[in-house]
């Protein structure tokens, strides 16, 4: 089980970092590259490199630090198994449009074959915590999306295209 007061130590550890790059995509691309960037479930997932994990974890083998980017429309609903990830919503406080997503969530229910997710609006300078087997994915309406870093522990990406995540097909939004 992961400890989610060492998630926050960690995403505070991050945080100060952003405040003295300064605001906005340039800022957070000294943490997270362009070029570890990838689409994974529907949306924009860039890595912190391990030179710089290891400046705000102590066993780089039992976290990771993404940056999601949300887009508009629906990204693919999903669950992690073992992964645990506090997410951290960067909007206007860290120079970036307000956010205009949500996050569907929901707990997995094996009893039922239809998940049943609700709509939880992600906010500027808002936590997020998705523990395992915790059914999520993004909607963002129109234009627009969300800018959010997430401490994940244990790490979700297990290799190259090795992930810790399996698409749900059965679900609705209440």
């Amino acid at each position: 089980m992961t400890n989610t007061k060492e998630l926050h130590r960690v995403s505070k550890r991050v945080r100060d970092r952003l405040k003295e790059l300064g605001n906005g995509i340039r800022a957070v691309r000294q943490l997270f590259p362009l070029e570890s960037q990838q689409t994974l479930a529907g949306f924009k997932i860039s890595w912190m490199p391990s030179g710089l994990l290891q400046e705000f974890v102590s066993d780089t083998s039992q976290f990771e630090i993404v940056l999601v980017e949300t887009q508009p429309g629906l990204s693919d609903i999903h669950v992690h198994h073992e992964g645990t990830s506090l997410f951290f919503t960067l909007g206007t406080t860290y120079g970036f449009p307000e956010p205009s997503t949500d996050l569907l969530i929901c707990p997995f229910n094996p009893s039922t074959s239809t998940q049943k997710l609700k709509r939880v609006p992600l906010l500027d300078r808002g936590f997020t915590l998705i523990e395992p087997t915790v059914v999520h994915g993004f909607f963002t309406p129109n234009e627009g999306g969300a800018f959010a870093f997430a401490v994940v522990s244990p790490p979700i990406k297990h290799g190259e295209g090795d992930f810790d995540l399996e698409l749900v097909k059965d679900w609705i939004i209440e």
